[in-house]
C-alpha cells in the first residue's frame, strides 16, 4: 500500500488516470476525468459537451516535476467545454469572466489562462509549454484624465499553434489557422493563415499551414 502510494504521488504515474476514471465511474461523472493533483475550486459554472481531461491522459512531460495545476471559477464565471479537450496536469488557469474551449484543443504543461473578460479557443488547437493567456493588465493605464480599459476579450481561431514560451495578451485576435512562433509576445490581431514571431510579434510569412 506504502509503495501504491508513492507511485500515485509521482507526476509521471499512469495511475492517476485509472483513479480519475474509477472516481468518474463511481461519482457518475464521466464528462471530467480530473487528476489527484489538479486544485479545482467552481463558484462558477462549469458546462462539459463532451470530455475534459484535467491533468489526465496528457502530455506528463512537465518541466517542473512536482508542479501542481489549478482550475479555479470565481462566482460569475463560466467555462464551457466542446468535444474533447486536454489540459495538462500542471496548468493554471484561473477564469472570473468566460473561457471556452472547443474540440481536440490541447493545452501542454506550464502554462497559464487568465480570463476577466472572456477568453475563445478555437477548435484543434495546440498550445505549447509555459505560455500565457491574459486578458488583463490587472493595472489600468492614465493616458491624460483618460482611464485605458484593463481588459479585452482575447479570440484564438480554428487550428491555431501557438509556441513554447508565447504570451497573448489582452485585446488580440488570431485567425484561422496560424503560427505563433516561440517565445513571442501576440499584442496585436493576427490573420488566417500567418506565422507571426518576435517580441512584439509580426508576420513573418502569409498562407502557411501545420499538422
Amino acid at each position: 500500500m506504502k509503495a501504491l502510494f508513492k507511485k500515485l504521488l509521482k507526476s509521471e504515474s499512469k495511475l492517476d488516470d485509472s483513479i480519475a476514471v474509477i472516481r468518474g465511474l463511481l461519482f457518475g461523472n464521466s464528462k471530467f476525468y480530473r487528476s489527484l493533483k489538479v486544485y479545482y475550486y467552481n463558484q462558477g459554472r462549469l458546462t462539459v459537451n463532451g470530455k475534459l481531461f484535467l491533468g489526465t491522459f496528457t502530455n506528463r512531460n512537465a518541466l517542473v516535476p512536482n508542479a501542481k495545476g489549478v482550475l479555479r471559477v470565481y462566482k460569475g464565471g463560466e467555462v464551457v467545454i466542446t468535444g474533447q479537450v486536454r489540459i495538462a496536469r500542471d496548468c493554471k488557469v484561473y477564469v472570473p469572466g468566460k473561457l471556452t474551449i472547443g474540440d481536440g484543443t490541447y493545452i501542454n504543461p506550464g502554462s497559464m489562462i487568465f480570463a476577466r473578460t472572456s477568453i475563445h479557443i478555437g477548435q484543434g488547437c495546440a498550445i505549447s509549454w509555459n505560455c500565457e493567456l491574459i486578458d488583463d493588465d490587472m493595472h489600468s493605464l492614465l493616458e491624460g484624465d483618460s482611464k485605458l480599459p484593463s481588459a479585452k476579450p482575447i479570440t484564438i481561431g480554428e487550428h491555431v499553434w501557438i509556441g513554447a514560451n508565447s504570451k497573448i495578451l489582452k485585446g488580440v485576435n488570431i485567425g484561422n489557422g496560424a503560427i505563433v512562433a516561440a517565445g513571442s509576445i501576440v499584442t496585436k490581431d493576427v490573420p488566417d493563415g500567418a506565422l507571426v514571431g518576435g517580441v512584439p510579434a509580426k508576420v513573418i510569412k502569409y498562407n502557411v499551414n501545420w499538422a
